[in-house]
């Protein structure tokens, strides 16, 4: 228990930090908060910038986003220990921002809210039991009410007596907050709010509720290396992850290998009985965590989709069939030194044929460096389609002949 001169501390401490992530970060129009800098430095226009030089649209890593029902819930938290005006008001912006209606003046008066929200997050429950708290509003309350209802109409599984996000959902998340958020609910309702835990947010993300699929597929993909919580069957399961922070849908992640000689290889077996796209396809840049070798043995068509970054040789092996690689995605060597040079290597069977549409890149610290080598074995045909204009220059600073009598085109970089 704090005493009475370290609690103060603290609560001005997140008084002053809410009270400027308020002012520099949200803008409260569009309901959105910006990712920041301890400078101040806006890291989406930042980012902008320097992938301009390249001619690279930004990623949505650093974008604006909506305040989460945690971040919310910080600041509700906030204003019942400080009953700052400009905390409240950004309170109120944000759950506008949720469609949950006007919670009012500061004091919780002139309340205007959505009685009729279909919203069935119940995370969003917590902040509304802060506000009754440091209000004694019920009208926050009874919209709690609206969003459980919601939610356990919505989530609850009354055979297994578990909360799930939808009836395809496989798996049950035992760490998710939908019970201890209607509990909380209930507490605050007959004035008993002391006897409940509180609420910590930190409990989502130990368990993964998976989506099922909803086609059976025959197929037995296996890993040499697999961490939790990642999934095999999630290669062929026809679902796919809305971003990277989806964990609602299974995943497949290539695990640190053990040793620095050993290889992530990907199998792409005679299993098909039509042509296939393989979307979504996503590397790790940190060393030894990337695809180092693909193997395409399938007389029916694969086309793969997806950007790689690797830190090494990327090794792309056609035993047979016709194989495409998409026009919009790219394989980037982020593996650099200035003595070596790192290949896509394409091995290619007698009949065999790869069509390679994406870019071959190699990057360091975001500028484009000499390097990412191309490397053509076998009899078979290798087709590069991409334009290199806007990245490469027109020169080519070497062309090599290996011993295999393939050329190895090492191509200067602005």
């Amino acid at each position: 228990m704090l005493g009475k001169k370290e609690g103060q501390y603290y609560r001005q401490s997140m008084l002053s930090h809410l009270r400027a992530y308020a002012k520099y970060a949200y803008i409260a129009e569009e309901n959105l908060l910006k990712n920041l800098l301890m400078d101040g430095t806006d890291l989406a226009e930042r980012e902008k910038k320097t992938k301009a030089k390249s001619g690279e649209p930004p990623s949505a890593a650093w974008q604006p986003w909506s305040p989460d029902p945690t971040t919310i819930t910080a600041y509700a938290i906030c204003y019942k220990q400080s009953k700052d005006k400009m905390i409240w008001e950004t309170l109120r912006s944000m759950i506008k921002g949720n469609q949950l209606g006007d919670i009012g003046d500061h004091d919780g008066k002139n309340t205007k809210l959505n009685l009729k929200t279909d919203s069935s997050k119940a995370l969003l429950i917590f902040p509304l039991v802060e506000l009754f708290h440091a209000t004694n509003n019920k009208d926050y309350l009874n919209l709690g009410r609206v969003i459980a209802n919601n939610c356990y109409k919505k989530h609850f599984r009354h055979k297994q007596g578990l909360f799930t996000p939808s009836e395809l959902h496989r798996t049950a998340n035992l760490c998710s907050a939908e019970p201890l958020a209607l509990l909380t609910l209930e507490a605050a309702l007959i004035n008993q709010s002391e006897k409940v835990p509180t609420y910590a947010g930190s409990n989502e993300g130990e368990a993964i509720p998976y989506l099922r699929p909803l086609k059976i597929r025959p197929y037995q993909p296996k890993a040499s290396h697999l961490a939790y919580s990642y999934a095999t069957e999630s290669i062929c399961d026809d679902l796919l992850p809305a971003s990277s922070s989806d964990t609602t849908v299974p995943v497949m992640a290539w695990q640190n290998v053990k040793k620095a000689t050993d290889k992530a290889i990907v199998e792409f077996p005679d299993i098909l009985k039509a042509p296939a796209i393989i979307e979504g396809m996503v590397d790790q840049s940190e060393s030894r965590n990337s695809i180092s070798e693909m193997n395409v043995n399938s007389k029916h068509s694969y086309t793969f989709n997806g950007n790689l970054n690797g830190a090494g040789d990327l090794t792309l092996n056609v035993l047979k069939g016709s194989h495409h690689w998409s026009a919009d995605s790219i394989w980037t060597t982020t593996g650099w030194s200035h003595t070596g040079t790192y290949n896509l290597i394409m091995n290619v069977n007698k009949s065999a044929q790869l069509t390679f549409n994406g870019l071959i890149r190699e990057n360091q610290n975001n500028n484009w460096y000499y390097g990412s080598g191309v490397i053509k074995n076998g009899p078979g045909t290798a087709e590069m389609t991409a334009d290199y204009s806007g990245i490469y220059r027109r020169n080519i600073r070497e062309v090599q002949f290996g011993k295999h009598k393939s050329k190895t085109i090492c191509i200067n970089c602005k």
